[in-house]
This record gives structure tokens, C-alpha cells and sequence, in this order.
């Protein structure tokens, strides 16, 4: 066969590529960019057939084709093909480019000559980045029926790589169009969530101060009236009447602080806990509380000790809220140990802090709830914790108390040998 020359145009190939160049530049969705990209190419070849064929992002090793000229809406719709197979997967296979001049006469793919649609003379170039290969770019059936030639081949593959850059950029900007889309409509959605917890925030709070109200009043009138009959006022009781008011009273005492815990908790974690600091001496509060629980652990028959007796620096604290510390702690060793314990309270100057032990001989807590064990209602998983009365708030809320007064607190405990909590307050 006699092959077509052609006389290579330098100043012809140089527009050709500012062409493809001007609008591969402009911020196209590939979509668009792979219309533009096949109508400009098939433009440039003078071909009757252009297709553009992409890996598939939804099967992996599967090309199929993004656009075409010259093909039924059926084969563009309907083609499927795997790496290695027919022209297109072989190019990508191989990561070359192809050159048929007449297909009729190349074994390796003459079974496709009469397919699915007419090829005589073909090129068929991969579009790489780096060493990917983001799909083939095919040409074939010049409309003036000559072959492809090495200057075809040549100028396709230079289209090739712009054409590669361009979809690549296209890609990365739908998934940042699409990561920003996301972000925008996750920011959205953030305030929403923020709105709607700000709202149940205010319900809640709302709904403490009615319940507390509410349940503060009646349980107030029992108290006082369970009282006075325990007291005989309005009469004689016998045991069994006795007994039971009891009971009660003890119950409404219990209910009683399980109200005021759940109020400091909430004050706590909204942030409204009302402090009045002032100047104090460590060592006269802790003698208050040691003396104030003392009948407490008298009855166990466990020594409270206090071995505080040396000088301290002052501090800036809340007094109701520093007794409420360390009263919550003494009743909890005292809750938690044998008859005939002992527990000692301990405090020392430091860096910048005073800090404070209570230290017990009770039963201890196992390793695995140490780091639960200030946490809201929880409790350790033993029959003396559960023999033991409380609403499992005492340790969250002596840890906010803490915290509000710009301390921390921790505890070191073993099994069986007992349990250490510590705290730091600021000096003054």
C-alpha cells in the first residue's frame, strides 16, 4: 500500500497544542471537559470516529467509554472493557501507544475489525500521569480515508498528556468541590447540632429548677412531719409505727440528697456553680469535717484520724464547697471500710499547692474502675459497693468541686489493702 506523507506544519502542530491548551485550562467539570476534549480532537485529526475512554471508578480494571464521536448512543452506553482486552485495554495494559494502519492486516486485532462498527486505520494513545493510567484516547477512519501516520502518532500523544493533566485536574477539583460541599453541609449540620443541644441544654436546666422546686417543697413537709411523729408530738406510737416512720424518714433523707446531687451536677457541668471564695486555713476545715463525721465512724468503730498538725499556706477557696470535698470523701472511707478501720487525713505543702489525702484501710477498688470511678453514677461491681447506699454521683461531683477550684484529684488503691484519694488546691 502506498503511504500517505505528510508534510509535518510546525506552526500548524504549535496552534493545534495553544488550542487544546487554552481551553483544557479553563475550570471544567469532565463531563464538559470530555465533550470539548473529543469534538476539539476529532476537529484536529480530521477523523470520523473519537472516543475518550476512562477507568472506571465503581469497577476496578474496567475502561469505559466518557464520551465519543461517530458511535451509536448503544456502544457508548453499553461498552465494557477489561485491561488487556480489545485495542484500548491492551494500550492501557501495556501503557503504550498504537498505531494500526490497517487493522485488517494486524492478527492481534483483526477479530474486531467487524465487531461492532466499521475500523480501518486506527491510533489509540494511553493518557498518563506519572506511571498511571487514567484511560485511552482512541482515533480512527480518517475522513479523506488515509492512514495514521508517525507525525499523527506524534501529535496524539502531545494532546495525550495535556489531555491526562486536564482530566486529572478536573478529578481533583469535583473531589475538592465535593470535600468542601461536604465540609459546608457538615459545618451546617454542626450548627444545628449545637443549636439543638443548646436548646436541650436550656430544657434541662429548666426542667432541674422545676423538679427541684417541685420535689423540695413536699419532701420537706414529710421530713418535718415524719418528725414530729417519730417525736410523739401529736401522740403516742407504738414500735411497728415507729419502725416504719423510720423508714420513711430515712428514704426522704436519701431522696433528699439525690436531688441535691443531681442540681450540683448540673450546676457543675453548665458552668453556673455559684463560689463564694475566701481566705482559709486548710487545717481548720479539715478539723471541722473530721470532728462533724466522727459519730459516723464511731459506730463502725473506726478511728478517724487527723494527722494534719503543722503549718500551711493559706488558700482562696469556697468553704461550704471544701467541706463538701472532704465530707463526701470521709463518708465514702468510712462506707468502705471494716469495723474497727482506720482512716487518716493528710496534708502537705507543695509547689504551688496544697495537697490533701484521705486515706482508708477498706476494701479497696480494682485496678479496671480506677479510671471510671469519678465518673457520673458509676459504681464498682462488688457486693460491698452495693450494700453500701449512694447515688454514684458523690465522686463526680467532688471532682468538679475540685476542678472549679482549680485543683485535680486522683486515687491509688489496691484490693483488699485499701484506698488513697488525693487533691491539690491552689495557694493563695
Amino acid at each position: 500500500m502506498q503511504r500517505e506523507m505528510a508534510q509535518p506544519d510546525i506552526s500548524s502542530e504549535l496552534k493545534v497544542l495553544c488550542d487544546i491548551s487554552e481551553f483544557m485550562s479553563v475550570g471544567l467539570n469532565i463531563d464538559e471537559l470530555s465533550r470539548q476534549i473529543v469534538e476539539k480532537i476529532s476537529s484536529i485529526m480530521n477523523v470520523g470516529n473519537c472516543s475518550l475512554m476512562l477507568l472506571n471508578d465503581t469497577a476496578p480494571g474496567e475502561l469505559v467509554i466518557k464520551n465519543a464521536r461517530g458511535l451509536s448512543e448503544d456502544i457508548i452506553k453499553n461498552t465494557r472493557l477489561r485491561i488487556g482486552e480489545n485495542i484500548s485495554g491492551w494500550v492501557v495494559q501495556n501503557k503504550a501507544p498504537l498505531l494500526i494502519e490497517d487493522i485488517d492486516k494486524d492478527e492481534r486485532f483483526r477479530v474486531y475489525r467487524k465487531e461492532r462498527y466499521m475500523t480501518r486505520s486506527l491510533l489509540s494513545v494511553p493518557l498518563k500521569i506519572k506511571d498511571s493510567v487514567l484511560g485511552v484516547l482512541n482515533v480512527n477512519n480518517k475522513l479523506n480515508g488515509g492512514v495514521f501516520t508517525q507525525d499523527d502518532l506524534k501529535m496524539l500523544t502531545i494532546v495525550a498528556l495535556q489531555v491526562a493533566i486536564a482530566i486529572d485536574n478536573a478529578r481533583l477539583y469535583e473531589e475538592l468541590k465535593f470535600s468542601q460541599e461536604g465540609l459546608a453541609k457538615n459545618h451546617n449540620e454542626m450548627g444545628r447540632l449545637l443549636e439543638d443541644m443548646k436548646k436541650m441544654e436550656k430544657m434541662k436546666d429548666e426542667f432541674i429548677s422545676i423538679v427541684s422546686h417541685e420535689l423540695r417543697t413536699p419532701l420537706t413537709s414529710i421530713k418535718e412531719a415524719v418528725s414530729l411523729l417519730v417525736d410523739e408530738i401529736p401522740g403516742k406510737i407504738n414500735d411497728d409505727q415507729r419502725e416504719f416512720l423510720l423508714l420513711i424518714k430515712h428514704d426522704t433523707e436519701r431522696l433528699a440528697r439525690l436531688l441535691n446531687d443531681i442540681l450540683d451536677i448540673s450546676r457543675i457541668e453548665a458552668g453556673k456553680l455559684q463560689m463564694k471564695t475566701e481566705e482559709l486555713d486548710i487545717r481548720e476545715v479539715i478539723r471541722h469535717c473530721v470532728g462533724s463525721m466522727n459519730p459516723m465512724a464511731s459506730v463502725k468503730g473506726i478511728r478517724l484520724l487527723n494527722e494534719v498538725n503543722h503549718d500551711l499556706s493559706m488558700i482562696d477557696a469556697d468553704r461550704i464547697k471544701l467541706e463538701q470535698i472532704l465530707t463526701n470523701l470521709l463518708s465514702n472511707a468510712i462506707k468502705f471500710s471494716p469495723n474497727k478501720g482506720e482512716i487518716r487525713v493528710v496534708a502537705k505543702d507543695g509547689d504551688g499547692y496544697i495537697t490533701i489525702s484521705v486515706i482508708d484501710n477498706g476494701i479497696g477498688i480494682p485496678e479496671k474502675d480506677l479510671e471510671k470511678i469519678f465518673h457520673k453514677f458509676y459504681q464498682s461491681d462488688s457486693s460491698t459497693t452495693r450494700r453500701a447506699e449512694g447515688t454514684g454521683l458523690g465522686l463526680s461531683i467532688v471532682k468538679g468541686l475540685v476542678e472549679v477550684h482549680g485543683g485535680r484529684i486522683w486515687v491509688e488503691s489496691k484490693v483488699g489493702e485499701g484506698s488513697a484519694f488525693h487533691f491539690t488546691l491552689p495557694k493563695r
